[in-house]
This record gives structure tokens, C-alpha cells and sequence, in this order.
């Protein structure tokens, strides 16, 4: 995940799909990154055209998205699956 993290670059878009292991059972979750230099009319395009990719990736449990001025980080994702799978109980 570290590589991932370092990888983001703030003016660029990135979508893409993470297998993390929620209460014990693998889940697949959509993954997308609009970094904090992507201009308005770019990151709200990504938003819009993010369902191209995310279906070409089914079965997700839901979709990570990290916002302008959100830290990409291993707490903010943890964070966040945490809220959608409804339990702390993760393993990244």
C-alpha cells in the first residue's frame, strides 16, 4: 500500500480496485484518487466517468473515494472502509 500512496501524484487522476480482508472474508473494494491539483472541471469529470472503470471491475463491496483536501493516506483508507463495511475489524 505504501507504493500506492507514493505513487499518487496531486495533479492526476487515479482510479483503480484494492482487496482488503474485512471480518475475516476477502472484500473488493473501487478505488479512486483526485489529487488536490486536479482542476474543478477535471475532478468533477472524473466523478462522472469513474463508472466506466469501476464496471469493468464487479462484485465491490463500494467504492473508496478520496476527496480534495482528504489525506491519501493508510488511516484515511482504513478509516474509510471501516465506514462502509461497518466494523473496525480490517486487514489491509
Amino acid at each position: 500500500l505504501s507504493s500506492m500512496f507514493a505513487a499518487a501524484q496531486e495533479d492526476k487522476t487515479h482510479f483503480g480496485g484494492l482487496r482488503i480482508t474485512v471480518d475475516d472474508k476477502p472484500k473488493f473494494f473501487h478505488l479512486l484518487f483526485v489529487g488536490p491539483s486536479v482542476g474543478m472541471v477535471r475532478r468533477n469529470k472524473a466523478k462522472l466517468l469513474k463508472n466506466a472503470p469501476f464496471n469493468a471491475m464487479e462484485g465491490a463491496a463500494g467504492d473508496l473515494e478520496f476527496e480534495a483536501g482528504e489525506d491519501f493516506d493508510l488511516t484515511t483508507l482504513t478509516t474509510k472502509v471501516a465506514e462502509i463495511a461497518g466494523t473496525g475489524n480490517i486487514a489491509l
